[in-house]
């Protein structure tokens, strides 16, 4: 990358910028009342249930757990939408998606 120092710079201020964070650092922020927060770290604790955000419109979702499992089973068990793998295939894929960036960038800037 020799051929584009300000981009280099860029790249290198990014990558700093990112790693001087403290992403472990909790926000002490909230717009939740003192009863909010203590029902909330009560609903955490609990292991009877799940609470997931739903898939639309921002809403809160909480499941039993029993049937919670027994949805996700069902869901996985169909075979139009899912199918089983011997192995973990993520670094395959994460080969692929690096590879191709590379390949584009090669292109783009050697052409």
């Amino acid at each position: 990358m020799a051929n584009f120092p300000a981009l280099d710079h860029y790249i290198d201020r990014c990558r700093r910028i990112v790693a001087s964070h403290n992403y472990r650092r909790r926000t002490t922020i909230t717009n939740l009342s003192q009863d909010e927060l203590q029902a909330l770290r009560e609903l955490r604790r609990r292991r009877d249930i799940v609470v997931k955000p739903a898939d639309k419109g921002g809403a809160v979702v909480v499941w039993s757990r029993d049937l919670y499992n027994q949805e996700a089973n069902r869901q996985l068990s169909d075979n139009r939408f899912y199918q089983r793998l011997d192995r973990d295939p993520s670094q395959d894929y994460q080969k692929i998606v690096k590879d191709t960036v590379n390949d584009i960038y090669i292109y783009i800037y050697i052409y």
